[in-house]
């Protein structure tokens, strides 16, 4: 994917000034040699000092770009884009005192007014909390781009538009907030998630909290991944004494948000309900409405190779350690103990109890009609007949929540329950063709063309037989399954999601995989890109296939047109507007926020987050953004409070520590903003959601769409590897 700059010159506007540059030189050297040499020596270094000043700011090394830009001016004092460049260097070091000296000489040179100074002009008043001046600073660009006549010109107002509502809330001037959102809305047609947000924020602020509850739903709609939101409406709903809706929020947040300090309100709100707790879950939540199993649609007659589920998996991959389960079979079962001897025999729809104990030694009660097992050892519920047997589990209860906070679950197969020290573990073992009917409506969703639910397919299918055949990093840690049920992995949700035309893909592409060398190898797939996919990981860097980058930094000069290449300004505009684009072409463009994301994260949820990651972090000082990669994604981070600090070098480690649940992607910028001399906010503006890696699944889609064979889409992301089938003498044409 290319990244194209605002305002970037053509290659045959670069040669031509070239030449001239070349000619005028010519001349001198005829007249003064050494005034020749001199020039060429000087203009060489300030080429140099501003590519390296580019790169430095693309990479996140802001004192190493600051440097690099002071000694341009130093030999060139009017080179604009080093002034440029030096001013973002130090409002990207929270240096916005000098920046701002810079910004105003750059506003004064531009007699007629230069949006675009402006712009960064208030960015620096508004990042440094002198929100006054930065509402009359982004007020006169407003007045300048009056008339705009290019879409980059049209997305400035708006972005310049919702800063000040961000600035105006901030600042307390709540109706004022409420004015520039409902300008965007009304007068520039647009409807972002942040917009939502902050309405609702305006009106709780206001005390009119209908409006708030309203705004915030009308937000989670837009983008469920604000899981603060959720924790906001339990804590409005219980002020306003509805407590069944503060005990679903609650437990909502919770299911995404493992905050220690809410277990006790949830605990609390659900003594308040009006309803009891079961029912209140079957009328309100579709994911506790099911009583007994459904039953099973269409099975493959070729179930391939067993695989291995964890189920309740945490997000990061690790086991959830549960308090109690109830399962209830479709057909008749068989329990054994370390999956080999049984014990007992179970009839349809019989309902069985599972419960944690820790004495004398950790253990499990399994409770079968007037039977009670006390068993220390894994047991097994076996279904009699293979395919045609499956569980439904309910009420799967964390062992360090008073409340059980995933839905319930139907799965083909057998399920095994590891006892640990704290909890027992819920895993499913069934078919891989299986496996496959349960993930496919979960990751691509139910409205997808069927081109697209058959790449969907194949990529599941791969990912799967290379995390279960050669990485095993599951069972190497000690988790006893190949695969988790989340995004960290692949999200499965068993029989309760499975849909026709899912069915249709699976048995279709039965057994077609792709593979790299002939092994499988690590296939990455993600929600959307956001218009750059992360090229230079495609592949695992242990099976990198033929024709894969071997440098994870292209070199300044190649078609590319990397991050490496474009001014800062340019960088930031890449991130800040792109909310505000119209489609630029990209398989991936689709509407905000899953393209492009702006979030408003206060520094006490990232404290808290950093408590979460380690109770030792009492407070949260300073976030460093240490570096940024290739494709434009920040890849390591440090957070410091007091004499503790973590350094983050894992994307959804890293995303997970920059907000609440976490943040959709790492291609992002950010604006730190002061309030009262103090670190109060972070804004950060994203584009895609997930990790960038191997095949966007919203350009699947599209791609789709245009009736494009899954052969093909394939091919287009992974054009190194080959479509093949496991079965022996079966292969795919190329």
């Amino acid at each position: 994917m290319r990244v194209v700059g605002c305002g970037k010159k053509s290659k045959k506007s670069f040669l031509f000034i070239a030449l001239a540059h070349t000619l005028f030189l010519a001349a001198t050297c005829n007249l003064q040699p050494t005034t020749c040499l001199g020039a060429i020596t000087v203009l060489d270094d300030v080429a140099q000092s501003l590519r390296d000043g580019r790169a430095q700011f693309a990479r996140a090394h802001f004192k190493a770009a600051q440097s690099a830009y002071r000694y341009v001016l130093e030999r060139s004092p009017t080179n604009t884009e080093a002034k440029v460049g030096l001013a973002l260097s130090l409002d990207a070091q929270g240096n916005h005192r000098e920046a701002q000296f810079l910004w105003a000489a750059l506003d004064g040179e531009a007699a007629s007014g230069d949006a675009k100074i402006l712009y960064y002009f208030g960015r620096s008043q508004f990042m440094n909390g002198d929100f006054a001046q930065a509402a009359a600073t982004w007020t006169k660009l407003t007045a300048v781009l009056s008339i705009v006549d290019t879409p980059q010109e049209k997305a400035l107002v708006r972005l310049t538009s919702l800063l000040l509502a961000i600035n105006q809330h901030i600042h307390r001037q709540y109706q004022d907030s409420a004015g520039h959102l409902e300008f965007l809305e009304r007068e520039e047609g647009v409807a972002l998630p942040i917009m939502r947000s902050l309405e609702g924020l305006n009106c709780q602020e206001t005390n009119d909290p209908a409006c708030a509850i309203d705004r915030w739903r009308l937000a989670l709609k837009l983008d469920s991944t604000q899981i603060e939101i959720r924790r906001r409406l339990g804590d409005l709903q219980a002020s306003i004494g509805d407590y069944d809706n503060a005990y679903l929020e609650t437990r909502r947040y919770l299911a995404s948000e493992n905050d220690p300090d809410y277990h006790s309100k949830l605990k609390d709100y659900a003594q308040r309900t009006s309803k009891p707790i079961d029912i209140l879950l079957a009328s309100k939540e579709t994911g506790f409405s099911t009583n007994w199993p459904q039953p099973l649609g269409r099975s493959p007659e070729n179930s391939g190779p067993n695989i291995t589920v964890g189920l309740w998996s945490q997000a990061n991959g690790a086991p959830q350690f549960l308090a109690e389960v109830t399962a209830i079979p479709s057909s008749l079962f068989d329990i054994l103990l370390d999956g080999k001897n049984p014990i007992s025999r179970g009839a349809t729809e019989e309902i069985i109890k599972i419960f944690f104990t820790s004495s004398p030694a950790p253990g499990v009660t399994l409770l079968q009609g007037k039977q009670e097992f006390r068993l220390t050892q894994a047991l097994t519920l076996r279904p009699a007949e293979r395919l045609r047997g499956s569980f439904l589990l309910r009420g799967a209860r964390p062992s360090n929540s008073p409340e059980a906070l995933r839905d319930d679950l139907q799965v083909r197969g057998e399920i095994s329950i590891q006892p640990e020290k704290t909890g027992f573990t819920v895993t499913n073992t069934l078919g891989l063709e299986e496996y496959l009917l349960g993930v496919l409506p979960a990751e691509i969703g139910d409205q997808s063309p069927a081109e697209a639910y058959k790449t969907q397919a194949v990529l599941a299918r791969s990912y799967a037989s290379w995390r279960s055949r050669t990485d095993r990093s599951h069972r190497t840690s000690g988790r006893p399954f190949d695969v988790c049920d989340q995004v960290h992995c692949q999200v499965y949700k068993g029989v309760l999601s499975e849909t026709r035309v899912a069915t249709d893909a699976v048995l279709e592409t039965s057994g077609q995989t792709l593979l790299a060398k002939g092994e499988p190898f690590q296939i990455w797939y993600h929600a959307s890109c956001g218009g750059r996919l992360q090229e230079s990981a495609r592949f695992d860097k242990k099976n990198t296939p033929p024709g894969a980058p071997a440098s994870p930094w292209p070199s300044y000069n190649n078609d590319q047109n990397s991050f490496l290449e474009i001014s800062p300004a340019e960088l930031l505009e890449y991130f800040e507007q792109a909310a505000f684009m119209p489609d630029q072409g990209e398989w991936c463009f689709e509407q905000a926020p899953r393209f492009a994301w702006i979030r408003l994260v206060t520094a006490e949820e990232l404290e808290r987050k950093a408590r979460m990651i380690d109770p030792k972090f009492k407070r949260l000082n300073k976030i460093n953004f240490l570096e940024r990669g290739p494709d434009g994604r920040i890849t390591a981070i440090e957070l410091k409070g007091g004499k503790k600090s973590r350094l983050i070098s894992e994307d959804f480690p890293l995303r997970q520590a920059l907000a609440p649940g976490s943040l959709r992607s790492s291609l992002f910028s950010v604006m730190p903003i002061r309030f009262n001399g103090k670190q109060r906010y972070f804004l950060f503006f994203g584009r895609g959601y997930g990790h960038g890696r191997g095949a966007c699944q919203v350009g699947v889609l599209r791609q789709g769409r245009e009736q494009i064979s899954h052969k093909d889409i394939l091919r287009w992301y992974y054009p190194d590897a080959a479509l093949t089938r496991n079965q022996p003498g079966d292969s795919e044409p190329k």
